[in-house]
């Protein structure tokens, strides 16, 4: 083969056709042209023949008639699959990841074409006879189907260039290629025979004015001092600059982070256009993209929708009605997380999102228009061929007006186009595939679009970001190499695992041994360095836990010394440019109005007490984190449950003798009554039905539970229910206290006892501190005369646990609290008597409510564990930024 070493441009301006390795080449060449043309004068020009080998490719087999049997990718991929789940069925065999299988398989069947060799079944182990027995099943179905197999097209244009009476190309130009497979080798040769001249075309090549190497402790720094070279040279004016990423998957994410912030940073504020000023040519996969994703998240729905995914979709701009309600689908949001259920079934949203919650808030009458479009899609239940349910789909998607009603940016418009042209692309594979359900169909739909690479179309930028083996062919005035380290580069040996590898060793194949990649990494290497008269290369000396070194190919070159911008990092921009802040200590808000009651309950001395910054901040600014959805029934409701029950119960029983008469039938009937109505009761108050196997569930726990509790309750002495679930009010300070009273009970010489249900672990230190956490029982002791109180319990309500916590005026009025004056921890804490403590009550709750009047609101919490750790304020507060984790 002849070696072109005249002008490329100019040759394919005459006529020539140029063919490239690869898409990028091509678009540059065409592009020079054009300048070139342009600089001339000229208004227009013929469009020069420059394609990629590939899409010369299949222009010849179109016009040979051969594209319409051949297989796209998708039905290639599918019907390999398919091979394979039925070869796996009627073995019996295992396979742990069939998609890989298939997609190895592909690759081993294509590669045996491409170098036009083949193996027995002795050659090669049990995999390897397995892949023969695919393959032979591959090109069965491929001619009982009527099918061409695009791994067989080199093949089928050569055979019908033999055989047939064509024009064929005068010139054509090779450009880019550091290797050729033996398939395009015999096209070649073919041309040449019918007369065609084939040359080779490489870049001049010149040798580097400035080379050298620069190790960076991380990636991320590597990344980031490429970007500060970069801006540099565009500062110089500089404009042919590229940037090769050796693993260019692994680099993409953190390139095109850095990129943005320094070299465009204005394109990281919402509304700019994205125009960043490089081009990545790895796209990003199609169902990463934000309109993809909302797609998906609609179609997905189902009859039960887990809280994050309707969450989603009322915040997303892709859903129609967002601009009209996004304030009120944040609110619906909002209220829909304090049911605390991670699944709600459709049509109780519906219902919902139609009627609101409280006085209608949240109310959103479009969202509630889409979910009953959804509802309506989901009753197709019938199995479908790929195409009908793309149609399905396409149709839900237009009905609900995705992606919504806000105007779309340039990449959003070419994402949807590109999700658009994956449904028609989903419909062939009619012809492959049988029919599906729609589960099935939805998976297939998903990995399509999370395998289909997505690039949108613009300039190509002033940057030029890409692999080292889409460099081929270009040239730069400055070139940088990211990732030039000895694992990356020369890259491991990777052999086909369905292919013998002596096999692949004997006709070099790709990443079939170290020797043949050494090969190929060395014609790599000097391309990249002919290509530019700038050339840097660097690595990473760390990638997590491993120590890194430069590839041997470049170890004998020098560190080199690189100017550098300063950074444009905007966190670190912000940091350096900010002026001194003042630093002002703010712990008192703006007090209550003198002489002014403020109703209230008792959560607002129970903050103040845990600390005066949450006190403030729920009750003053009305401040509150999200409530958080929880598996099945949360604490919160298991806790209402056991307060109703109990409520119930006690409501028909009355006293300790009515307990005691109750036989064990009686008792037991009694107890599933009061549990089936507090689950009612419960079910009710949250809007939304619960399932049947949680009920029954719950029930069986709750009734073993108050039975348990009950057997403590036989073993005091005589007393009467005089209270339930009774309100009660105090006036402390400028506080109007309101509180509800689990119960309280009547003992036989007239005093009272006060008990409210725990069913955690409560512990009487909670009232004893200079900052009572549990207000509630010791503030209605307040108004109760010294007499007339004889205790105060919590009652512990809880499997394997139950029992009465608390302080009693004198011992035996309550099973295991002792008398006030024999009760260790009440006399470690300095209270001689029962007045003692009454009085003591009364002036440190006094103190909470006087401190929550004058708004001190200091960021003080009595202890990290009980205040902050189930805290929702900690965004607000930032107690971590004043307290070390060892701290109080």
């Amino acid at each position: 083969m002849k070696i072109f070493a005249g002008d490329i441009l100019s040759a394919a301006i005459e006529g020539a056709l140029v063919l490239t390795v690869n898409d990028r080449l091509a678009r540059s060449l065409r592009s020079q042209i054009d300048s070139r043309m342009a600089n001339l004068g000229r208004a227009a020009w013929r469009t020069p023949a420059i394609l990629t080998f590939d899409q010369w490719m299949f222009r010849n087999a179109g016009r040979f008639g051969l594209c319409d049997r051949m297989l796209n990718p998708e039905q290639v991929r599918f019907l390999w699959e398919r091979i394979i789940e039925e070869d796996i069925r009627e073995s019996g065999e295992a396979l742990m990841r069939m998609e890989e299988a298939a997609r190895q398989a592909a690759k081993a069947h294509s590669l045996l074409l491409q170098y036009d060799t083949a193996f027995r079944k002795d050659d090669g182990g049990e995999d390897q006879r397995t892949f023969l027995r695919w393959r032979e099943k591959w090109q069965t179905a491929c001619r009982s189907g009527g099918w061409e197999d695009p791994s067989r097209t080199a093949e089928l244009v050569r055979d019908k260039l033999l055989c047939t009476a064509v024009e064929l190309p005068q010139k054509i130009i090779l450009a880019g290629f550091d290797d050729m497979t033996p398939a395009v080798a015999g096209i070649l040769a073919e041309l040449e025979k019918r007369g065609s001249c084939v040359c080779k075309w490489e870049p001049p090549g010149r040798q580097p004015d400035r080379i050298g190497l620069t190790a960076c402790q991380n990636a991320e720094e590597e990344v980031r001092r490429c970007a500060r070279w970069i801006r540099g040279r565009l500062a110089e004016g500089e404009d042919r600059i590229g940037v090769v990423a050796v693993e260019l998957g692994s680099y993409r994410n953190l390139i095109e982070r850095i990129f943005r912030e320094e070299l465009a940073p204005s394109s990281l504020l919402p509304g700019e256009e994205d125009d960043k000023g490089f081009n990545l040519s790895l796209g990003s996969p199609l169902g990463a993209e934000g309109p993809v994703v909302a797609a998906f998240a609609i179609l997905c729905l189902n009859s039960t929708v887990a809280l994050d995914q309707i969450g989603f979709l009322l915040r997303s701009p892709y859903v129609w009605g967002h601009l009209v309600e996004q304030h009120r689908r944040g609110m619906f949001d909002s209220e829909l997380r304090r049911l605390r259920m991670r699944e709600i079934p459709l049509d109780s949203l519906i219902e919902l999102s139609r009627d609101g919650f409280k006085k209608g808030a949240g109310r959103c009458d479009i969202f509630a228009q889409f979910l009953e479009t959804v509802a309506l899609g989901l009753e197709e239940k019938a199995r479908r061929s790929p195409g009908n349910w793309a149609n399905c789909f396409a149709g839900l998607l237009e009905a609900l007006r995705w992606p919504g009603d806000r105007t779309l940016d340039s990449r959003e418009y070419q994402v949807c186009s590109s999700f658009r042209d994956l449904l028609e692309t989903m419909a062939s594979l009619d012809c492959i595939a049988p029919p599906m359900d729609r589960g099935k169909a939805l998976a297939l739909l998903r990995r399509m679009a999370a395998e289909k690479l997505f690039q949108p179309e613009g300039s190509e930028g002033r940057i030029q970001v890409m692999g080292t083996l889409e460099a081929a062919g270009l040239e730069f005035d400055h070139l940088w190499v990211l990732g030039m380290h000895a694992e990356a580069f020369p890259p491991s040996p990777h052999p086909n695992p369905f292919l013998p590898l002596a096999l692949q060793k004997r006709c070099g194949m790709p990443r079939a041994d170290a020797a043949r990649e050494l090969r190929f990494a060395e014609i790599v290497a000097v391309r990249l360095v002919k290509s530019a008269s700038e050339v840097i290369l660097s690595y990473p000396r760390q990638n997590d836990d491993q120590c890194l070194q430069v590839s041997p190919l470049f170890s004998h070159l020098a560190e080199i010394s690189l100017s550098l911008s300063d950074s444009r990092q905007p966190a670190v921009l912000i940091r350096n440019d900010a002026p001194i802040p003042e630093t002002l200590k703010d712990e008192i808000g703006s007090p209550l109005v003198p002489g002014k009651k403020v109703p209230g309950g008792t959560g607002i001395l129970k903050d103040q007490a845990l600390c005066p910054f949450r006190a403030f901040a729920r009750y003053r600014l009305h401040a509150e984190g999200l409530a958080e959805p929880a598996l099945g029934l949360d604490g919160l409701d298991r806790g209402s449950l056991v307060h109703n029950a109990l409520e119930l119960f006690w409501r028909r029983t009355i006293d300790l003798r009515s307990l005691l008469e109750l036989s064990e039938q009686a008792l037991v009937g009694r107890i599933e009554e009061c549990v089936g109505e507090a689950i009612d009761k419960l079910q009710r108050e949250r809007q939304v039905p619960l399932p049947s196997g949680l009920k029954d569930n719950e029930a069986r726990r709750l009734a073993c539970l108050l039975r348990e509790w009950l057997e403590v309750e036989k073993n005091r002495s005589d007393f009467r229910v005089e209270c339930l679930e009774s309100w009660h009010r105090v006036e402390l300070g400028q506080l109007s206290i309101q509180t509800r009273l689990d119960r309280i009970d009547r003992i036989e010489d007239g005093s009272r006892i006060i008990i409210d249900y725990k069913t955690g672990w409560p512990g009487i230190q909670d009232w004893l501190g200079e900052r009572p956490v549990e207000p509630q029982l010791p503030l209605y002791g307040l108004d109760e005369q010294e007499k007339s109180l004889a205790a105060v319990s919590f009652a512990r309500v809880r499997g394997a646990g139950c029992a009465f916590i608390g302080v009693a005026r004198e011992g035996g009025l309550l099973p295991g609290i002792p008398a006030l004056q024999e009760h260790r921890v009440v006399q470690s804490a300095g209270v001689d008597d029962w007045k003692t403590l009454l009085t003591g009550w009364r002036e440190k709750l006094l103190r909470l409510s006087d401190d929550f009047a004058a708004a001190k609101a200091a960021v003080d919490p009595i202890d990290r564990e009980r205040a902050c750790d189930r805290c929702d304020l900690h965004p607000l507060c930032r107690v971590g930024e004043g307290f070390d984790e060892g701290d109080g």
